[in-house]
């Protein structure tokens, strides 16, 4: 399969040059009756139209990148945040070439080109490997509309990020995915990893147990948001360990350690949400024994202690009340607090806190967290101010 040029053969050259005429106008509405009265072509103007939309979309993942590509709404919604595909860069830097499979329309692929990697881009939709394509025209990337299966590898290292196939008709909630729900198959993935070093990005769902033994997990967190699952077999120091990882605009930050329940202890002073990655990492027991924290509770994910303890992995809150969950209670002790403004967390309780908020009628100027929880065993409202 030849390499892609950089001319998009569905979209007209004119087409690109209106987009960067008007690649700050903010207005589409107005852009649209402006181009219209130019006489401009209606296929030219909605695929503007549609660009410039995207592109304002695509600044919350990508920053003043996003004005420099071309999207499909699809591949924006699955493309990797700028920050996470530069700690996907600075992890695979030391392979000096990789290919990356299912490069979708190239982010990470992007990010690889500006750590000085040499970089192969595959993907198997035709469209979006022609915008990879513009997307990478300028970075000295190759990129190629196949399959991953059907690609042979010629760089140092590979990256992979299998797609959820397409299940409609026989979906299920309840269904775990398997391995071959995804394109390319998980097996076939992870047989590659086997031959070749690199990584792959994967949903932050993915049940545990189908990792492969001898990789390296790491959950990673953007914002505090769960974002991915990435496995690695670059380093091997870090081979079969677990990670939680959590990505800033300029800074990363790790924990590993054993998977084991936190001890449980009483509600102290503090009440404390751990970020997701350590979360779902299963790291939290490490991450509690190692800063003197407990679990209030058996399967809840918070920690206290009566000492306000400090780290970036940590939303801690002072507990100012621990009530039972009762709505006429709350209502009057949060009116007495003068309470207007609050925020609503819950863990391991089935209450919709916008039905809650409604019935609290909240008046007052002052502010507050109520977190909903068990305690032990006991289901409780606890009224809290963040730290």
């Amino acid at each position: 399969m030849p390499y892609l040029g950089t001319v998009l053969s569905e979209i007209s050259t004119h087409a690109l040059e209106l987009l960067e005429q008007h690649a700050g106008v903010a207005d589409l509405a107005a852009l649209n009756v402006q181009l219209r009265k130019e006489g401009e072509a209606v296929g030219d103007i909605t695929w503007v139209l549609q660009q410039l939309e995207l592109r304002a979309k695509a600044k919350a993942k990508l920053g003043e990148r996003a004005s420099q590509l071309l999207f499909t709404r699809n591949g924006l919604e699955q493309a990797t945040r700028w920050p996470v595909a530069r700690y996907h860069a600075q992890r695979a830097a030391q392979l000096g070439s990789v290919t990356d499979l299912g490069c979708g329309l190239g982010i990470d692929s992007l990010a690889f080109c500006e750590a000085g990697l040499q970089v192969v881009a595959i993907e198997q939709d035709a469209e979006t490997a022609e915008l990879a394509g513009w997307n990478l025209k300028s970075h000295g990337a190759k990129v190629r509309n196949a399959t991953a299966e059907d690609s042979e590898i010629e760089t140092t290292g590979v990256w992979l990020d299998p797609a959820r196939r397409n299940l409609a008709g026989r979906f299920d909630a309840r269904r775990m995915l398997g391995p071959e729900d995804f394109s390319p198959p998980l097996d076939f993935a992870f047989s590659l990893l086997g031959k070749f070093p690199g990584g792959m990005k994967l949903a932050p769902g993915l049940p545990p147990e189908l990792i492969p033994q001898g990789l390296e997990a790491t959950w990673v967190s953007h914002n505090r948001e769960l974002v991915e699952l990435s496995l690695w077999n670059i380093d091997p120091a870090r081979a079969g360990k677990r990670f939680a990882v959590m990505v800033s605009e300029n800074q990363v930050d790790e924990f590993s350690g054993e998977v084991f329940p936190a001890q449980l202890a009483e509600l102290g002073r503090f009440i404390s949400e751990p970020d997701p990655a350590l979360i779902r990492s299963g790291l939290i027991g490490s991450f509690a024994q190692e800063h003197s924290l407990a679990a209030i509770a058996k399967d809840i994910a918070y920690l206290s202690s009566n000492q306000l303890p400090s780290s970036p992995w940590l939303r801690s809150f002072e507990v100012f009340e621990n009530l039972p969950i009762d709505k006429k209670l709350l209502r009057k002790r949060l009116s007495e607090m003068g309470v207007g403004r609050l925020e609503i967390k819950k863990r391991g309780i089935d209450i919709d806190p916008a039905q809650l908020r409604k019935e609290l009628k909240l008046k007052g100027e002052g502010a507050a967290t109520l977190i909903l929880t068990r305690v032990g065993d006991a289901r409780r409202a606890l009224v809290c101010n963040e730290c």
